[in-house]
């Protein structure tokens, strides 16, 4: 009898421990990942019939690797309000996600596959994408209809650090313009991701009050081919061109970067947009980075 006591005694013990074992393992996976969350507004129009979204990492040599995924159906039903003075009929949105395979997305999104959801107007849609691994210097979140219909979101390792969920706010016209200059800039310099980081500069660079001052139009993905569930954003715009002439200026010689913008004379830059490029830039010879 005492023999026996003593296996169950043992018995509990080591069940209990592979209990501990099993919780800590889950926990270490949790750890590795974090879900993100973003809106982007899409005027809907009758061509568009899916959108998509990706999110991919970049390691510290600009390797890309996808981490997420998804497309979405949109379709509408024309409904009669059933109160008010009005009888017309107004288009009710609704979507459908599917992962890159075909297969639908009945419930929530899933590891590697992002969920997409339009509002009833249209105009929002909602991506969420769960289970998305640390360990990129910076993620680069897409949302587009084709090449030329786009919006684009970088976040730092920074920001995503610590941090289970990622809310992050609707997906501006800023950010997709910070984003194109991104990817322009550390595809003329890969390695650029481990000396500096760019998206704080950038920002710096260019703020928010020089880029509504600016008559924007977004360049075309100049990708040779474009496959919306691999895709590629590539640019070659001569205006974002012409701003990371500056921006490379201004990291090594401030003054000079003022001075080059000050006798500089372009189609895209108003007497506004100026002003405030060089309010930015003359932040640099004050307090350099």
């Amino acid at each position: 009898m005492r023999y026996f006591s003593f296996f169950l005694l043992f018995s509990c013990l080591f069940f209990v421990g592979c209990g501990k074992v099993v919780q800590d393992v889950s926990k270490t996976e949790e750890s590795v990942f974090f879900d993100l969350k973003y809106q982007v507004s899409i005027v809907p129009t009758s061509s568009i019939t899916s959108v998509y979204a990706q999110v991919f990492g970049l390691d510290a040599k600009a390797k890309r690797t996808e981490l997420s995924w998804g497309r979405a159906a949109i379709s509408f039903d024309s409904v009669v309000p059933t109160s008010g003075k009005t009888v017309t009929p107004v288009r009710v949105y609704r979507s459908v996600s599917y992962r890159k395979d075909g297969v639908k997305l009945a419930g929530a999104s899933e590891h590697t596959w992002t969920k997409l959801s339009v509002g009833t107007k249209g105009h929002l849609w909602q991506g969420d994408s769960v289970k998305i691994r640390y360990g990129y210097s910076y993620y680069v979140v897409s949302v587009f209809v084709d090449p030329a219909l786009y919006s684009l979101k970088i976040l730092d390792a920074k920001t995503v650090s610590q941090n289970r969920l990622i809310q992050v706010d609707k997906i501006s016209d800023y950010d997709t313009f910070l984003a194109t200059l991104f990817l322009m800039f550390i595809k003329q310099d890969s390695e650029v991701i481990e000396k500096q980081d760019v998206m704080t500069q950038l920002a710096r660079t260019f703020p928010k009050s020089f880029f509504d001052a600016l008559v924007y139009v977004r360049p075309r993905n100049q990708a040779e081919s474009f496959n919306s569930s691999s895709p590629i954003f590539e640019f070659s715009g001569s205006l974002e061109t012409s701003l990371l002439t500056i921006f490379q200026m201004v990291q090594s010689d401030p003054k000079e970067a003022v001075r080059y913008t000050t006798d500089l004379k372009a189609v895209w830059l108003s007497k506004e947009s100026k002003k405030q490029l060089l309010v930015a830039l003359k932040r640099w010879i004050s307090f350099p980075f």
